[in-house]
């Protein structure tokens, strides 16, 4: 294929249907008619001679040429678009779109100050938030993500970080619960029942290695995958979920419940934006990357 041949355009509406995978969900993305968006699939599956996207009841799904077309068109993409974007961004006046992997750590704490200091500052920038189930690096490398939070560890060399927060751990439970009295000690936190909060649903967290390392054991009743639920779970029951520091506290604020300290040293755990260096320069990242130091610097 020659691209002096090559319809350019054809990129965006490739981009849009790996994003959507639905072509009229991909039509809204680009302000184009379905039937635009479909001449243009056909256009695509000749000049690449493939199908490229192929209907099952879950929508249009990619082929395997297709996925390996993925990261490179992207990036092709990424490239021209920070080659004709401004050289500075004014948040006052600009409208822009960010894709940001987190969990709800971030929507508990994060979330409230940045939206208002984005209200306030950028009116013209939205958020957007990807789920954060083991695949923050690949949402990243294939440009589906502008950015990643969490306790992403290790950071390859591929991507640039700024460690934001650190953690610790506190257990949360009702007032009246029997750990709430006398000291907490490992053989004492090992032998309650347990909540889990696990985004992944894992079995067991980074506190059953704690435990294991002292021949203890502990017994999670219940797991689950976001941490909103569990203060009314905790209220009403005598499960204990150890949470990170300023989640817990926010929950025991809310909910009426008491934290302790988690019975085990260790290090605090650092909470990091990650991003592709690849965007290391964009004006518009580099104003996020800097709103988001400004905001939780303050929590």
């Amino acid at each position: 294929m020659s691209i002096a041949n090559f319809d350019l355009n054809l990129l965006r509406v490739f981009d849009a249907m790996m994003r959507e995978q639905h072509v009229t969900r991909a039509a809204e993305r680009l302000f184009l008619t379905q039937s635009a968006v479909s001449n243009a699939l056909s256009r695509l599956r000749t000049a690449f001679h493939d199908e490229l996207f192929v209907r099952r009841p879950e929508g249009m799904v990619p082929t395997p040429r297709a996925l390996e077309l993925e990261s490179p068109v992207r990036a092709a993409l990424l490239d021209i678009e920070q080659a004709l974007a401004p050289t500075a961004f004014d948040p006052a006046t600009s409208e822009w779109t960010f894709r940001l992997v987190a969990n709800d750590y971030f929507s508990t704490v994060v979330m409230p100050p940045l939206i208002t200091r984005l209200r306030q500052d950028a009116p013209g920038v939205d958020l957007r938030l990807l789920p954060h189930v083991d695949q923050p690096r690949a949402l990243l490398d294939t440009h589906r993500a502008d950015f990643a939070f969490g306790s992403l560890d290790p950071v390859e060399a591929r991507f640039g970080s700024v460690d934001l927060l650190t953690e610790d751990f506190l257990c949360l439970m009702r007032p009246d619960h029997p750990l709430s009295q006398g000291k907490l000690t490992p053989e004492r936190f090992a032998t309650a029942d347990h909540l889990l909060v696990s985004p992944s649903g894992h079995g067991d967290g980074v506190l059953d290695r704690d435990l294991a390392r002292l021949g203890l054991s502990r017994r999670v009743v219940l797991t689950i995958n976001q941490f909103a639920a569990a203060p009314a779970v905790v209220a009403a029951s005598d499960l204990v979920v150890t949470l990170l520091r300023r989640v817990a506290e926010r929950f025991a604020a809310e909910a009426g419940l008491i934290t302790r300290p988690a019975p085990f040293k260790r290090e605090p755990m650092p909470i990091r934006l990650v991003w592709h260096q690849r965007l290391a320069r964009h004006p518009a990242h580099d104003w996020f990357r800097d709103t988001i130091r400004e905001v939780t610097a303050a929590l």
